[in-house]
């Protein structure tokens, strides 16, 4: 009679790539527990104090973040300001370094001449004359004098409005 249960020698002698393939696989199977990763555990009142630490970090990152993000548009809106403003003062000095050529032409033109009181005195004709003569020179002298003011405000304000855009 046959043996009924064969025994596992001859087994594995008679088929040593099943037998090799067996002991791999135990080999495996043991040495899983090693290599596979920490288990992990459930949130401890530690891990969640830290995780409310960091929750609270990224909160107050985010609201620091928003205001830096609102001053910035703040600023951007006041270059684009003090730049409208340097352009149309910009725009404005060549006419007013005109008026204040002119302006210092003609006040020029006035103290070359000989002494205009005198010349006022001489030629008029009547007291109300002179007083009329002077009151208009004078008239003609604060417009050349507001001319000139004018234009240096104008250079004044646009140095202004650089420094500050530059700061």
């Amino acid at each position: 009679m046959r043996d009924s249960k064969p025994s596992i020698v001859k087994v594995i002698a008679s088929r040593p790539a099943r037998a090799l393939t067996c002991a791999a696989l135990a080999v495996a199977f043991a040495a899983t527990p090693l290599l596979s990763p920490v288990a992990a555990y459930a949130v401890s009142s530690e891990t969640q104090a830290e995780l409310d630490a960091a929750e609270s970090q990224v909160d107050s990152y985010a609201a620091a973040y928003n205001e830096a993000a609102k001053k910035l548009e703040e600023l951007q809106a006041k270059i684009d300001e003090n730049t409208a403003n340097i352009a149309a003062i910009e725009e404005e000095l060549p006419d007013l370094q005109a008026a204040a050529s002119q302006a210092m032409r003609e006040a020029y033109k006035y103290q070359s001449n000989s002494n205009p009181l005198v010349s006022f005195v001489l030629k008029s004709q009547s007291l109300d004359d002179l007083i009329t003569g002077v009151v208009y020179m004078d008239q003609i002298q604060s417009s050349n004098n507001a001319a000139i003011d004018e234009l240096n405000s104008k250079q004044q304000e646009l140095e202004q409005q650089k420094t500050e855009l530059d700061q």
